[in-house]
């Protein structure tokens, strides 16, 4: 990314309205919070969805926006499936996006006729066929997570009418159902889907036999988010109970409990309990970081292996509802109760 000309862009513009940011790099464009971000596998792109019902395409090397469609309710989560040709967009009226991200208006699409008037005229008409870069799939509540399979013809999405959901991401058809409520993540082999929820547990199931093989207890609250480790032997849970645990998925150890984050600041917006609680966790590429993200306005860094923190980035002063590492893991983007997007230099 060109960090150092993005930073001179923000600091100049006239729209950079968070002069506090020291280290970070900002995108502005949507109207209201972020609820989610997501980089295409291939690097070229971010995503970002939030409470303008909007989901927006960015240069992931210029920070430009490149376009944007709507959805009927807020963005809750973004995915894109590992061609990074399609981003997956689940939002509060209880429906998944499918949108071909590529997807552009062509003159083709403009259909000429010719009729004849009562007057003998001879009038051409044009209409105008748009191609179908969008399905739309169906839920009973709310999505709030969503993960592509490895070879991307299925999508896991999770929703907070207590079903975890596994489709057809070519034909839209629904393949198979599983307990469990909004987070949700699938294995990188994509075998397996972890699912977690209001009953604090987190729950692993073989999709193939659609038996339930783990249960994972620890959690004192609501399981907010879920994150498998890059090679799948780890995986990551963010609760409403302020804790991140870390979990072996062969024996079904917890190894570690990433917990203590600290208060929530006076100008954060918290939910009505006015607890703290970690909305989101994403390992880095090389599974070598934890990044977890909370409604306390903080972002942390954790080394993995050694169980312990690397580094809170500074400045923040807004809750932090969804995390993402760029391919290369050098960047993290970070979606905010504010309108913007921030990014973080971590090379």
């Amino acid at each position: 990314m060109a960090f150092q000309e993005m930073r001179a862009r923000q600091l100049e513009s006239k729209n950079y309205q968070i002069p506090h940011y020291v280290e970070g790099i900002i995108i502005s464009g949507h109207d209201s919070h972020i609820f989610s971000v997501a980089f295409s596998p291939d690097g070229k792109l971010l995503a970002t969805g939030g409470w303008d019902k909007t989901v927006r395409l960015w240069d992931a090397d210029t920070g430009a926006q490149i376009r944007s469609t709507s959805l009927k309710g807020s963005v809750w989560t973004l995915a894109f499936s590992p061609d990074s040709k399609t981003l997956a967009a689940g939002s509060e009226e209880n429906e998944v996006m499918l949108w071909s991200v590529d997807y552009e208006p062509v003159e083709s699409s403009i259909t000429t006729t010719w009729s004849t008037e009562p007057d003998g005229r001879r009038v051409e008409r044009k209409s105008f066929e748009e191609r179908k870069h969008h399905k739309m799939l169906p839920h009973g509540g709310m999505v709030r997570s969503a993960a592509f399979s490895p070879d991307g013809k299925t999508l896991v999405t999770g929703a907070v009418d207590n079903l975890v959901r596994l489709w057809d991401a070519e034909t839209a058809e629904l393949l198979k159902t599983f307990e469990g409520n909004r987070a949700a993540a699938l294995s990188p082999d994509g075998r397996t889907i972890a699912a977690g929820g209001h009953d604090r547990s987190v729950l692993l199931w073989d999709i193939e036999t659609e038996q339930l093989a783990k249960t994972f207890e620890g959690h004192t609250d609501s399981v907010c988010s879920l994150a498998f480790s890059p090679d799948g032997k780890l995986l990551a849970s963010g609760g409403e109970d302020n804790a991140a645990l870390l979990w072996d998925i062969e024996s079904g150890e917890r190894l570690a409990a990433f917990d203590g984050v600290s208060e929530p600041s006076p100008k954060t917006r918290v939910w009505e309990d006015s607890k703290d609680s970690i909305e989101s966790v994403a390992f880095s590429p090389d599974g070598k970081t934890l990044a977890t993200g909370s409604i306390g306005n903080t972002i942390r860094l954790w080394d993995v292996e050694r169980r312990e923190l690397i580094r809170e980035l500074e400045g923040m002063t807004l809750t932090i509802y969804d995390v993402a590492f760029s391919p290369d893991g050098k960047t993290l983007a970070a979606g905010t109760h504010y309108d913007t997007v921030q990014l973080w230099d971590l090379s």
